[in-house]
Order: structure tokens, then sequence, then C-alpha cells
């Protein structure tokens, strides 16, 4: 959805249209693609950088296709176009007012820039520094496919993905912490959860790409705040985060449940909170010693920094890390469970302890998953979006350059006051 009207397009910067579209889309434009727009040789003229006509489709990649007048290479207008996909954007030229996307490659990420023109039989290509990373292009990209479960798929393709997301989080994070528990530390040992957990979101991660690869409420809360997410794909986000936790920890209990008879003591016993309960496999419980406000700050803590390391992994504006994001947050979640972990098993996510935790209660575990630690089992559900929100606040105030609602005036309040309130009053002399 484009920020203002279509026909008030016209006559825009075409670097100052991106940046627009990107903040209120939830990207970003890099300084690279910024820089490479700017030094294209159909805007080498400042008073040629304007654009004389627009369109805008919404399809699996979002397309601009603008015209410049007065092109230094050109004698005609000659249509430009940008194609961003859920991560990145790519610049085309072309003679054809209606770009064929198959008949062009472009490969970029964050740190990298591959054009490439196609013009009769020859072609020139440019390139930026690092290596280049294909966008998947489909063939022919259609709005409405033909195939029924296809159309089900194009719809719900961001629901899919964090469901599987999440569900290869916690097959992994779960899985680990049952054959460790259950095992009596023989197949394992803490440290072994710590690696379990952060092997299962860097996978999780890579498998959910698609949607952005929230696969936590609380990051795509801070999101829809902090990076102009829709809030309208908030719920949806939510819902499918919770049932791949919910799913995934039921195929884990399926998996051992074996062991767990053996280790509960018989095939309906299930417990809660003693030396031989099982019911930590599937969320997390705090230790005995912790009071209310030790539990809370502790989740809060790890949220925080698990949501500043993310923004910085992501800011190419800093060092960035690219295409090795999810080998960063493997790093970002094994830290925080060696170093922040053993008081409350650092949930950091609503998905990851309220899913299984529903889930372990179906499974006959009882009452007990809501009341141990004193009704411990708001605490992640709430904790983690206070903290990811901090963090995101922490790291936008002191480091983030880019599009955030904090680089407007006031910090963004300024955005929730009525029109004209705090604006200087001039009276009238009379």
């Amino acid at each position: 959805m484009l920020p203002y009207p279509k026909q008030r397009c016209e006559g825009f910067n075409v670097v100052d249209l991106l940046s627009t579209y990107s903040f209120y889309q939830g990207c970003s434009i890099t300084q690279n693609l910024k820089l490479h727009i700017e030094q294209h040789p159909s805007f080498a003229n400042p008073s040629s950088s304007h654009i004389s006509k627009f369109t805008f489709t919404e399809l699996p990649f979002h397309v601009f296709t603008f015209s410049i007048p007065k092109m230094s290479l050109h004698k005609q207008e000659s249509p430009i176009t940008i194609v961003r996909n859920d991560k990145n954007m790519g610049i085309f030229e072309s003679q054809n007012s209606s770009p064929n996307l198959s008949s062009h490659e472009s490969t970029l990420d964050g740190n990298n820039m591959h054009t490439v023109s196609s013009e009769g039989s020859g072609a020139y290509a440019e390139h930026g520094p690092g290596i280049d990373h294909k966008i998947p292009q489909e063939l022919e990209i259609q709005s409405k496919p033909d195939l029924l479960w296809s159309r089900v798929r194009h719809t719900m393709r961001e629901p899919f993905s964090e469901f599987f997301g999440v569900f290869i989080l916690i097959l992994f994070g779960d899985g680990v912490v049952a054959q460790v528990v259950l095992s009596s530390g023989e197949k394992g040992s803490y440290q072994s959860i710590s690696w379990g957990w952060g092997i299962g979101v860097m996978l999780g991660v890579y498998a959910s790409g698609l949607s952005g690869a929230h696969i936590n409420p609380a990051v795509t809360f801070a999101n829809c705040v902090f990076r102009n997410f829709p809030w309208r794909k908030f719920p949806i986000y939510m819902l499918a985060q919770v049932l791949g936790a919910m799913c995934a920890s039921g195929v884990v209990y399926a998996n051992y449940k074996s062991a767990i008879d053996i280790f509960e003591g018989g095939d309906n016993i299930r417990t809660v909170g003693l030396n031989t309960s099982s019911a930590g496999i599937f969320c997390t419980y705090p230790a005995p010693f912790m009071t209310k406000t030790g539990q809370f700050f502790s989740e809060f803590v790890a949220s925080t920094i698990l949501m500043f390391c993310i923004y910085a992994l992501q800011d190419n504006g800093n060092l960035g890390s690219g295409n090795l994001t999810p080998l960063g947050l493997f790093f970002v979640i094994f830290g925080i469970g060696a170093c922040f972990g053993w008081e409350t098993g650092y949930a950091i996510n609503l998905a990851r302890d309220f899913g299984p935790r529903l889930m372990s209660y179906f499974l006959g575990y009882g009452h007990e998953v809501w009341s141990a630690g004193n009704y411990y089992f708001w605490v992640p559900m709430v904790a983690p979006f206070i903290g990811c929100l901090f963090g995101g606040w922490l790291y936008d105030v002191f480091i983030f350059t880019g599009e955030s609602p904090i680089n407007t005036p006031w910090m963004g309040l300024k955005r929730l006051m009525p029109r004209g309130l705090g604006s200087k009053r001039v009276d009238s002399a009379v």
C-alpha cells in the first residue's frame, strides 16, 4: 500500500519516494541501493531526477515503474523499475514499459547490488562489493494462481512461514531439554540445552525467512512499533507462532512418551515441580528461590538483549550481518542461555512458553502448569513484550539512524497528538 495516492508520486525524487515507501512497509532502503540509484546514469543530471510517470504493482514482488525525463544517456523517456521482495530492493533498466522479470537477473542483499540491463542482444552489468545472493524469482509472477491450494498458499504463506519457523524452533529446543532431563544428564548437560535452543532459532529463522522470521510475538510487536510492520498482521503472526509451538511440543511429547513414562514412574503419572517431573521439558518454571520481581526482571533483561541484538544484526548502517543473521542469532540465543538462563529458563518468547504450556495442560499435567512458581505463567507472556520494546527503543535512540518513529519529532510522540497541538500559535492582531 502506497503512503500517498499514486498521482501524488509524480514529481517526487526517486530516493525520497523509496525511503518513504520503505518506512511505511517496514523495510529499509540500504545505503548501497541509495548510492546506486543516485549514481545511476539516468539520474546523473540532478534536474532530471524527478518522476514523470509512475506505476506500482503489488505482487509477490512489489514493482515500481517510473520514467525520468531528459535522461543523460537517453533522448527519450525510458522506464526504470524498482523491484522489492520482503527483504531487499533491486533496480532494473529496460526499454520495455512493462518489464518481464523473468528476462532480468538481480542479485542483492544488504551489502551488495548487482544490476543487469537487457537491451536487444547487448547487456551490461554492475557489481557492488561482496558476494551475490539471488532473490528467488518465479518465471511468471501471478497475483492469482490457478490451483486452489496455490491460492491458499499464496494468501497464507506468511502465517505458514511463521508456523513452521516456530515449529522447528520448539522441535530442537524442547527436544534437547527432553534428552537432557530424561537421561538424567547422561546424554547432555545445561550447555547442551543452550546449543539446542540456539540451533533451533537459527534453523527456524532460515525456514521462516519469507515472513521476516519473527518467530516471536514480542519481536513482531516491536517491529510494529519501531519498523512500521503492519499492525493488521500482528494477531495473525501471533496465532501462527503459538500454534506452531503447540504442535511441535506435541511431537516432542509423542517422541519421548516412553521415556517420560519411565521417568515419571508410570504412564498415567504427570507431575510438575518434583525431582521426577517432566513438565519442565515443555515450558519454563522459575528456580524456587526467585521472587516475583526477580522472575520478571530476569525475563525483561534477556528480552531486551535479544531485541537490541536483532536490530544490530539487521542494521546495514551498522556492521550488519546480511545472510549471516541466522548464525548471529544462534550466538545471541546461546549467549543468553549460557549467561542468563538458569533463574527462569529464558523463555523470552510468549509462543515458546505459552504454546507448549497449553499443550502440556491438555496432555494431563494438570492445573499446576499454571499455578507453579506462584502463578509464574504470566511472566513469560508479558515480560518479553516490555523487554523487546525497551531493547528496540535503546537501539533506535542511541545507534539507529534509519527510518523509525524514534527519529521523528519528539521521538514519534508528535504523531499521536491531534493536528495543530504543540505547534506555535499565532494570534492575529486586531
